[in-house]
């Protein structure tokens, strides 16, 4: 016996026009792409870039403690040290700012 299929077995999506390429193709991306940075983008990974953030020397949260206390509490740091380090850190950046002005 020997069989022939005719018809595809499943219903494909209709991608030869402008709308049914959006739904079926675009929206389908976007939201792959939204889920992935969904994933990605967890509390503590936004925390840490909070803290990376706060090492940038030209921003306005650099060396704040707030910001950087949840990475000495990770790395076991002292805090008290760490406050005086980036009082420190503060003051050396401002010199060097006006020196190079």
């Amino acid at each position: 016996m020997s069989s022939c299929v005719l018809e595809t077995v499943g219903n494909r999506p209709d991608v030869t026009s402008k709308e049914g390429f959006k739904v079926n193709v675009c929206y389908a991306v976007l939201a792959s792409l939204l889920s992935e940075i969904e994933r990605r983008l967890t509390e503590s990974h936004c925390n840490v870039l909070i803290v990376i953030h706060a090492l940038i020397s030209t921003s306005e949260k650099f060396a704040d403690f707030t910001a950087l206390k949840p990475f000495a509490n990770a790395y076991v740091a002292n805090e008290t040290d760490l406050s005086h380090e980036l009082h420190q850190a503060k003051r050396l950046v401002g010199r060097l700012d006006s020196i190079e002005k």
